[in-house]
């Protein structure tokens, strides 16, 4: 299966389908991916299965969105559409605002919130499973970001590599690829690694 490991984005992707069907801020059919500490920004517009971090669910956790989203069918601020066979429980501590949005409801249980109730020190209370501290942080004034385009944005570099990091880093050059991210994956699913720890695997993954 696909794996999706992604950050904070600020535009609208197709993937998965064409311009009007299955259209999403990130991702627009995810029914096979997983996606992982992302949040999405752009304005999305499609027919059918739109929503604003994606069109289809798929496994997604950690996830928020915030970008106006428009569609004629199955439009959700969060998810557009929950494929039959395709179980909720796929979706986890996942938000969207519903005044930016302009959507009240998602497919399967993404939580909406106001947009004060998602920025600042407010987020920390109203969205506790983003786990901030350790794959986001608050922000004054705006919406969470991710810890490492945190660091990066400020010049500071990417902090050295975890344990768990170096577990992972078969070859030792000090990056993730893709299929030792696929090997995370896989023990993220039998229980043997934490979606903290593979969410610092997916930070090494994408920088």
């Amino acid at each position: 299966s696909e794996i999706t490991t992604t950050v904070q984005c600020g535009m609208q992707r197709l993937l998965g389908g064409d311009w009007r069907h299955f259209v999403g801020g990130l991702v627009g059919n995810n029914k096979d991916g997983i996606i992982l500490g992302a949040s999405a920004s752009g304005s999305v517009t499609g027919d059918n299965s739109v929503g604003g971090l994606v069109g289809v669910n798929g496994v997604i956790k950690n996830t928020f969105a915030v970008g106006p989203v428009t569609g004629n069918r199955n439009v959700g601020g969060l998810i557009g559409l929950t494929e039959s066979g395709r179980g909720s429980e796929l979706v986890e501590s996942s938000y969207f605002d519903t005044q930016t949005t302009g959507q009240d409801t998602s497919a399967s249980p993404a939580i909406g919130l106001t947009t004060s109730e998602m920025q600042g020190d407010a987020a920390i209370e109203n969205m506790p499973g983003l786990e901030f501290g350790e794959i986001w942080r608050t922000v004054s004034g705006d919406y969470p970001k991710l810890v490492a385009s945190s660091n990066s944005d400020a010049g500071g570099g990417s902090e050295s590599p975890t344990s768990v990091v170096e577990e992972f880093d078969e070859d030792g050059n000090d990056n993730i690829e893709i299929t030792e991210l696929g090997q995370a994956a896989q023990a993220l699913a039998s229980g043997e690694l934490t979606f903290s720890e593979f969410g610092q695997i997916g930070v090494e993954f994408i920088m």
